[in-house]
């Protein structure tokens, strides 16, 4: 996604939801469980790497095939927690 990249090539949280078509909840709950722990800006926003970005695409196209959650984030290697 060419030049959707900011803070030293890291996205914010607005970009990865329309990047990734997740609410800003979604992604705060994901980041609460574990899933996809972005930077902080010393401002505490989140930013988000390219290789989050694409963690979370991953995600959502698990999601779509109707494994759960907990299914999911085995799948991509992490402990639902």
């Amino acid at each position: 996604m060419a030049g959707a990249l900011s803070s030293g090539d890291h996205m914010r949280m607005a970009q990865v939801c329309r990047a990734t078509g997740f609410s800003a909840r979604q992604l705060r709950y994901y980041d609460q469980h574990g899933l996809v722990v972005p930077a902080r800006s010393p401002g505490g926003h989140r930013l988000y790497s390219q290789a989050q970005v694409e963690r979370l695409r991953t995600l959502a196209a698990l999601l779509r095939t109707g494994l759960s959650l907990p299914q999911a984030a085995a799948a991509l290697g992490s402990t639902w927690h």
